[in-house]
């Protein structure tokens, strides 16, 4: 203590500075989220290009991003840190949303020159002019992919470093508050991305704003902010500590030994797991917004209310799921995550009733926001620290991979059932059975009630590490022993 009894002022901790920095970091990245990617298929709506390419704009461009992934432990060695590798990502992704402002603020400009460039070269040639044709795509696309790389491909570093930077006993708790902070920031992004277009489409028929369409105007006032907003989360990518016992440089872990780990050694298996619900959770989850609009014909207010039920149970969730994460295990948690998760597509099928919905899309939400701080968690939990680069980039590819293969199969049963609502309905009971599978290979490996996760040490008590209480704003862990001892 002071002379005048007054403790002395004291800088924050450099966990405390992390913790925020990496809250702080997610925040901004999710108002991308919510008010630029989120956008992206209605934004190639807005620009002509059919409903086939808005769909693909939502996969293809990540999973190309997840194969560019696979460079990250290169990248991490050339670099020669990790945190150079993902805050360099992170201004990456900020710089590629400038040119996607400027394509939606210059529309009005290279579109109708398009139209006429094609139109010439078809009368020269048909096979010339489809060509020409598929250059806006083919532009577009490649810009959303190397934003969307931005963020894959600092992952897997920005995942190794974050495992290490972060106490073990801290994560859960700390990881579920910061899940529900970041859950707000997607909201507010997605609020504030629908009322700028919202207030766009009042301008309709009066004119053009600053010399472009009203919509054009709109999304390239949302482009710009998410880029802004990217802009700071890697500012603050970039002020994270390195951990006092440093960070080993990534260790290739070949395919063939991944492929042996995912089959035979117990925390290969988890993830495994996580392969199979993320490919069982996709054969349904994407056609849940046509079955919505095209076969309950739901109209524009129903259906926003369904989506931020949505989001209201992934909104919910996290927070109480990193205390239980806490007190039982990652295992546990996962395991009651998955079954949450298999009967939600069955839900659907219940009854058309608008209040039954609402309560299964907030348990959808939910469901699947456990899931993801779970297995988030896993990664963390059974990936050793030097292999995480090479790791995490070969299960973000297999983790897409897997995901495109169950919504591809669930498009092609729809499609092999017309459409209808017998098609619908088969395509959500496969969906509840594969993810019934993938639940019972779960049970096999770590049963509830059967002692701790394998491979993870049991927590330690309270009061064992410095860092031990969570304020309830859920950004920083305070240490309040450590504090009393520096005091004194």
């Amino acid at each position: 203590m002071s002379p005048t009894g007054r403790r002395p002022h004291r800088q924050p901790s450099t966990l405390r500075r992390d913790l925020r920095a990496c809250t702080i970091d997610g925040m901004m990245y999710c108002v991308l989220l919510g008010i630029g990617e989120q956008y992206f298929p209605r934004f190639v709506l807005e620009l002509g290009m059919g409903e086939v390419a808005a769909g693909l704009v939502a996969t293809v461009p990540v999973f190309i991003a997840a194969i560019m992934q696979l460079a990250a432990p290169r990248l991490v060695h050339l670099a020669g840190s990790y945190r150079r590798v993902f805050s360099f990502c992170g201004w990456w992704q900020a710089a590629m949303f400038i040119p996607l402002a400027l394509i939606a603020a210059a529309s009005h400009l290279w579109m109708p020159w398009h139209q006429r460039l094609e139109a010439a070269c078809r009368a020269e040639s048909r096979g010339l002019g489809d060509v020409v044709g598929f250059i806006p795509e083919v532009v577009l696309f490649s810009v959303v992919t190397f934003s969307v790389a931005g963020a894959v491909v600092g992952g897997p570093a920005w995942t190794a470093h974050v495992g290490e930077m972060i106490p073990r006993r801290v994560r859960p708790r700390y990881l579920g508050h910061r899940n529900l902070l970041l859950g707000a920031a997607l909201l507010a992004g997605l609020l504030a991305g629908a009322g700028l277009l919202r207030l766009s489409t009042s301008f309709a028929g009066h004119g053009e704003i600053l010399g472009m369409p009203p919509a054009m105007a709109a999304f390239t006032a949302m482009f710009l902010i998410a880029a802004v907003a990217r802009a700071i989360s890697a500012y603050y990518l970039s002020t994270y500590s390195t951990p006092k016992k440093g960070l080993a440089m990534p260790v290739t872990v070949p395919a063939r030994a991944l492929a042996g780990r995912l089959i035979r050694a117990s925390e290969g298996r988890v993830l495994g797991v996580l392969l199979c619900m993320q490919a069982a959770h996709l054969i349904a989850f994407p056609y849940f917004n046509p079955f919505m609009k095209e076969r309950l014909m739901l109209g524009d207010t129903p259906y926003g209310l369904l989506l931020g039920a949505f989001f209201l149970g992934k909104l919910i969730a996290p927070a109480p799921a990193g205390r239980l994460i806490h007190r039982f295990g990652v295992a546990r948690v996962l395991w009651l995550a998955c079954a949450a998760m298999v009967p939600v597509p069955l839900f659907w099928l219940v009854s058309d009733a608008l209040v039954w919905l609402l309560i299964a899309q907030v348990l959808s939400g939910a469901a699947l926001s456990v899931f993801e701080l779970c297995s988030f968690m896993a990664q963390l939990d059974h990936v050793k620290t030097e292999e995480r680069a090479s790791v995490l980039s070969k299960f973000g590819l297999l983790f897409h991979a897997s995901g495109m293969l169950g919504s591809i199969g669930g498009g092609w049963v729809l499609n092999a059932t017309g459409r209808s609502f017998g098609g619908y309905e088969s395509v959500f009971a496969i969906s509840a059975l594969a993810r019934l599978g993938s639940l019972a290979l779960l049970t096999r490996l770590n049963r509830p009630g059967r002692g701790p996760d394998p491979g993870v040490p049991a927590f330690e008590p309270p009061g064992s590490e410095d860092v031990v209480a969570l304020p309830p704003a859920g950004e920083e862990f305070a240490s309040k022993r450590g504090d009393r001892r520096r005091s004194e």
